[in-house]
């Protein structure tokens, strides 16, 4: 990790000094895991995680993207995409509600929000829109859901619960449990399927 930081130091050296500055929680351990997770991106990206509302949305968008770093490499621009796309969820729903107090119609209506009547936008490039900023809050509330797997591991356990559901069982509770995440995430993903046959 340190190695990555000093080469973008060498790299862009005037704006990483902005990032050793910039102080995005009273908290140190919250504030060195958010200079870790915007280490290289563009100041505007960076200043995105000061909209957050509460330092534990903060500190979960930056474990995410760190647990994202971690097992999957993801680019710097990938990075990018999960901190625009969290972000303005957030503002979407007026950076007033925690990422775990968000209902299924918070993500659906943000969802919806995108699309534009065909007179507006001939070229539908909402589509590409909706699943550009879409597609990065799935996996991030796959991951809030269940953050101790991979995301191998997560999109088993989320079919092998959606087969538990339909077979009855004696784990009522923890299918209670389980039931409002599953319920954001079948919802947002049916918003995008229903989005890519437009």
């Amino acid at each position: 990790m340190y190695y990555q930081i000093a080469m973008s130091i060498a790299w862009n050296e005037e704006e990483s000094k902005e990032v050793e500055t910039l102080e995005f929680s009273s908290n140190p351990t919250i504030n060195h895991k958010i200079k870790l997770v915007v280490a290289g991106l563009q100041k505007g990206v960076q200043k995105l995680f000061l909209e957050f509302a509460t330092d534990h949305n903060r500190e979960q968008v930056a474990d995410f993207i760190l647990m994202s770093i971690k097992q999957e490499n993801i680019a710097p621009s990938t990075r990018r995409i999960f901190v625009i796309a969290l972000a303005y969820l957030s503002r979407y729903v007026g950076n007033k509600k925690s990422f775990d107090d968000m209902t299924r119609e918070d993500l659906a209506n943000y969802i919806d929000s995108f699309q534009k009547e065909s007179d507006k936008d001939p070229d539908q490039s909402w589509i590409s829109t909706q699943r550009t900023l879409g597609l990065p809050l799935l996996k991030f509330f796959k991951w809030l859901a269940y953050p101790k797997l991979t995301p191998k591991e997560r999109s088993r356990s989320i079919l092998a619960i959606n087969q538990k559901k339909t077979e009855r069982s004696s784990f009522k509770s923890m299918q209670l449990d389980l039931q409002q995440p599953q319920m954001i995430l079948k919802k947002l993903k049916q918003s995008l399927q229903k989005r890519r046959h437009c």
